[in-house]
Formats: structure tokens, sequence, C-alpha cells
């Protein structure tokens, strides 16, 4: 199935043709061709796969730029980006902070806002829309919507469940056809920006607030009675003055107050403050290989404000915000110490909330719901995976696309997040997601072979049932742990072992390869040449000592198992061991790393051991010798 909600190839031929298509494609300036973190930056040693590719694009001039943000557990997002922001002279290099059209992702957003006002009760999934917008209460439904305005009466309600997962019987003036369009554009039911010149004539007929925009849109004929059928829709849009009158305030306001303000998304925008447009990525319009700006940043449509705040295609965001939307969803509502939803709150969210009896089968790789036989749902705003996919997404994960190439998810079973910013129509022009994804999972899965339980990987399965450490589990992505010895001397056990990890990763064979374990089965080889050896102890460190697959901080377990409340004292050894289980940490010596350099994560208690266990873990570090075999 085509992706409906993207701009068709007959309209982006059209909109090239305002921008002058004709003109010859851009060759790639080799210098473009960098990344916008410092040489040697943690993310592209810990994701090389998803480097190469992004460098790729670039290279190949498939895209003037890219950025992408992964997360993992609440370790720190690691930002990766290679080009520019746009391909004329001067414009600066794609970093976190860019500024992208994400159109569609705001979707989830929106979703998301709902969700906020069920929670407190002003808002229930199944209230008639007509509650909130009278207008709604007497609808039509078109009995040949692709070519006639003939109606017949609807029997059902629109419910809000309804608006959230688009199988409440709305068109979208991108998949409407005939005279039903024809209706659309005459009523000004265009909740969408594109550029300029398109905005000189949709402003003039396009309502100018969500009050104006949600009645008109009650006049047009459904394309498919209420809870019948999914088709995607205008039902984000008009949520969003659903979501005025259950709050008592605008749109606008109500997510800045309840989300963008507490979650410190301090970059998205539904007009880009003219202070702010040098970090606003140009757009992009391909008709065949050849790509020309669309929409370019200093003159861009995203920097004047809008008819109204549209919420289902409207906003400007930067990679770093997104991330932030999706980690707070990952944890259950809460980012920083700050809740902004309850974890059943969000929990809902991401379930399928479709009426019972309708599917949704996909439409378009930029949603992740293409691929034959995922079996799909959807929530608020966003799909949901009913099943998991071997060697993919989990059940639950959720997420959207965007009409300019743009694609973010949440996978809140192996707690893995991911945003993708590019920009340019068609979005789908490069199977983007499909070769990001593939290559994060060969990356994740590095990752757990070369970093994750690095005490281990000189050892067989057998011996691994003989220690107190953690085997790393694909399949999860997280640690599994054996029982932890309770024994006294726990510092110098917990040292000893630091010590062997460090000789285990320096350790190579006579070819120069390092021995890997993967899910606590056979060892194998992996060539690995020393500059790459030290790209993966450095990416290990980063990996395990911000809690790779969990959701605590070393400290805030150490200090659990330092005394604190709800744990058992059973000797210092003891209580360090259980903490480092908890912490879910393969190895302890890029534990004692990272208290070296994380201060404030480190226990009141624990503090006086940590000279002692600082130089047994790293004697190289008083002697001054053997400094490249340090983590």
């Amino acid at each position: 199935m085509t992706r409906a909600h993207w701009i068709s190839t007959g309209v982006i031929a059209a909109l090239a043709a305002t921008a002058a298509l004709g003109q010859a494609q851009r060759q790639a300036d080799p210098n473009t061709i960098a990344v916008t973190e410092r040489a040697g930056d943690p993310a592209r040693a810990a994701l090389p796969s998803v480097e190469r590719l992004f460098d790729g694009y670039v290279r190949d001039n498939k895209m003037p730029g890219i950025v992408g943000a992964f997360g993992l557990g609440d370790r720190p997002t690691q930002f990766l980006a290679s080009g520019k922001i746009g391909d004329e002279p001067g414009r600066p290099f794609a970093d976190a902070d860019s500024l992208w059209r994400v159109y569609s992702m705001t979707k989830p957003i929106t979703g998301m806002a709902a969700m906020m006002l069920v929670e407190d009760g002003r808002l229930n999934l199944d209230d008639p829309l007509s509650k909130y917008i009278p207008a709604f209460k007497t609808m039509t439904v078109a009995t040949s919507p692709d070519t006639s305005l003939a109606t017949r009466p609807a029997t059902t309600p629109i419910t809000i469940r309804m608006l959230l997962t688009h199988t409440a019987g709305l068109g979208y003036s991108i998949n409407v056809k005939g005279p039903l369009l024809k209706e659309y554009e005459q009523r000004g039911v265009l909740p969408m920006s594109v550029n300029a010149q398109m905005e000189t004539q949709m402003a003039k007929v396009r309502p100018t607030s969500l009050e104006d925009f949600a009645n008109r849109a009650a006049t047009l004929p459904l394309v498919a009675e209420p809870g019948t059928k999914w088709s995607y829709s205008i039902g984000l849009d008009v949520m969003g003055r659903v979501i005025e009158v259950a709050s008592g305030m605008s749109f606008e306001r109500f997510l800045q107050t309840r989300m963008f303000a507490p979650l410190k998304m301090t970059s998205t925008f539904f007009m880009v403050p003219q202070d702010q447009v040098k970090r606003l990525a140009t757009n992009y319009a391909f008709v065949g290989d050849n790509r020309t700006p669309l929409d370019p940043a200093a003159t861009s449509v995203f920097a004047e404000r809008p008819s109204f705040p549209y919420g289902g295609a409207g906003l400007v965001m930067s990679a770093r915000d997104y991330d932030r939307f999706l980690h707070m969803l990952q944890d259950g509502g809460t980012l920083g110490g700050v809740r902004v939803m309850k974890p059943e709150t969000v929990a809902l969210g991401m379930s399928n909330l479709m009426p019972k009896g309708v599917s949704f089968g996909g439409i378009g790789t930029g949603t992740g719901a293409a691929t034959v036989g995922n079996a799909m749902g959807f929530g608020a705003g966003g799909s949901v995976y009913l099943a998991d996919v071997p060697g993919g997404a989990s059940k639950g994960t959720y997420g959207w696309g965007g009409a300019a190439g743009t694609f973010a998810w949440v996978d809140p079973v192996r707690h893995v997040r991911s945003t993708v910013m590019v920009n340019y129509f068609p979005g789908e022009k490069w199977p983007l997601r499909k070769e990001v994804v593939g290559a994060l999972v060969a990356d994740v899965a590095r990752s757990g072979s070369a970093g994750a339980c690095v005490d281990e990987l000189d050892r067989g399965s057998d011996a691994r049932s003989r220690t107190g450490f953690y085997r790393w589990d694909a399949r999860s992505c997280r640690c599994s742990a054996p029982r932890c010895r309770r024994t006294g001397g726990g510092a110098g056990r917990l040292a000893g072992a630091a010590a062997r990890a460090r000789r285990s990763v320096a350790r190579r064979d006579g070819r120069g390869a390092a021995r890997m374990d993967v899910d606590g089965g056979p060892a194998r080889r992996c060539r690995a040449d020393p500059a790459r050896a030290r790209r993966e102890r450095a990416a290990a460190f980063h990996r395990v000592a911000g809690g790779h697959g969990g959701r605590q901080r070393p400290g805030d377990a150490l200090a659990r198992a330092d005394g604190g409340a709800g744990q058992p004292r059973a000797g210092r050894g003891g209580d360090l061991c259980r903490g480092a289980q908890r912490a879910r940490l393969a190895c302890p010596a890029p534990l004692l790393l990272e208290m070296r350099n994380r201060d404030r994560d480190v226990p009141r208690g624990l503090g006086a051991q940590m000279p002692q266990l600082r130089d047994r873990a790293f004697p190289a570090r008083r002697s001054g010798r053997h400094h490249d075999r340090r983590a």
C-alpha cells in the first residue's frame, strides 16, 4: 500500500515546477561529509554501522544532511550527524539542535496531549466528539467518496477514540479525490504548510482558528462510517480543538505548559523565531534523482505564523527535542525527575486503541508498518506493534513517520528509541527506516558482544555459571544476572574482577582476534585490529558505565546497596555485589572509572572506599605503565 499521507508524485512534480526543478542536481561537496560532534565522539564509536550509513547518504548526494538520535535505557542519548542542513553556501553542519519539519510526527505529540486530559478526567476515549464540538452531532457519509458527493446519514457517532486512531471516517486533503477533494479545498480544510508560494493560495481560504477549522470539517461528508475502517485523516487536527475545549486553554499553550516546558523541549515550534531560522534545514523536492530547494530556510513558510496550530502536521523540532519526548514515553511519563503523565496513561496511549473489529495494515516504510506480516494496531496518534518482530521491534513499539522523511519510534520493552531527521519530498525516496534500523540492530548486537559483560569475554558458558557477573542477552538488549555471592571482602573481590576484566579486554590471540561471547552461547572469534579494539573498549565504557539497558544510574543502585531504603544489609561485599547487579553493570572496572568522573553519582557511604577500589581496579594508574590497556 502506498504512503497515502505523503505527498503524491504528481503533487511533488507540481511543487517542483514552482521551485524550478529543471536545474541540474547539486554535486556533493566532500567538505560536507563530516560529523557535527568532535572527533572521537563516543556515538560514532558505539554506532559504526549507522555512522557509515549516514556518511554514505551524504557522500552519494542522496541528501544534504541527516541527524539521528538513538537512546538505550537511561544512558545519554547518542547523536549522529553527517552533512549540512542545506545545499546553500554557508549552511551549518547538521547537529542535534538543527530544526526539521516533522510533519505527521506531530500526531503522536497531539495524541499524548489528549491522553493527559484522559488522565485528568476531562476526556474519555469513548466520549462522543459532539460533546466538545457540537457541529459533529449529525454527520453524513459519502456513498462513493472518490466520484460523488452523494451521502447517507451516519449511524454511529464519532468518538475521541476514533479521532486518535484515524477511524472516525474523516478524510484528508492529501488522500481524498474528485468532488470531495474540491470541497476540502474550497472550505479551506487544509491543515498543512509546504512553502511560501502554496501558502499564499491556501491561506486565502483556510480558517484562522481551530474552532472555525473544526466546524468547517464537520460540514464535509465522511469517507466511511465511523468506527468501521482505518483511514488516514485530519483527526489529530480536530483533536487540537477538542484539547482547547476540554482544557480551557489554547492548544498551543496547553502543549507548552503541560509538555514542552516540563520536558525542556526548547527547540519545538509551530513558528520558528527569526533568530532561530539559521538552525532550520531546507526542505527539498525530488523528481527522479534530481532535487531542488522547495522551502528554503531563509524564506521558509515555517518562519511565519500558521493560520492555526496544526495538530497533525505543524511542528518544527530538533532531534534532541523529539528524543526527549520519546524518552519520556520510554520511562513511563517521567524525564529528568519530572513527571508529565502516569505510567498507566502512557501504556494506554501506546496500546492498540482502535475500535473492535478494525485493523490497520500500514501505509508506508516511515511508519514501520509496511513489512508484510507485521501485526499492527494504532494508539494515540501512532502505530503500535501487536507482536514481536524476529530480529526487530518488540510488541508495544510505538511511533510514526513524517511527510518529509523523518521517523521516530520507541520500544518500551527493550528501552530503545530512535529519531531520524531529514527533509525532502517524497519522504519514501530512500528506504531510510529499513536501512537505519538494520544498521542500528547490527550495532546493538556488536555492542552486546564487544562491551557488555566484558569480564566474560574469554570464558565459556560453563565458566559463567560460576561467576557473579552478567551475560549479555542480545534478545532483550540487557544483561542477565546470575546470583551474586554474598561474601565479605567485597571491595577486594570487586577490584580483582575489574582487573581481570581489563586484562580480558586487552587479551588477543596470535592472529589479532578478540574472543567474544553473545547471549551466553559458545565463544566466537571476531577480527579486530588495535584501533578497533580501542574503539570497542571506549564504547564499552560508555555503555556499561551508563547502566546499559537499565533504568538506574550506577550511583542510584549502589546507594541502595550501601544501605538505602528497602535493601537488606549483608556485609559490605554482598551489598556492593548486589548493587552492581541492580545497576546492570557487566564489569565493575568501567563503573569505577565512571564514578571517578561522576562524583555526583558516588553515594556518600561508599565514598571512603573509592581510593582503594580505584587503585586495585586500575594498578596502571599508580605505576604509569600500560596506559593502552585502560578501558
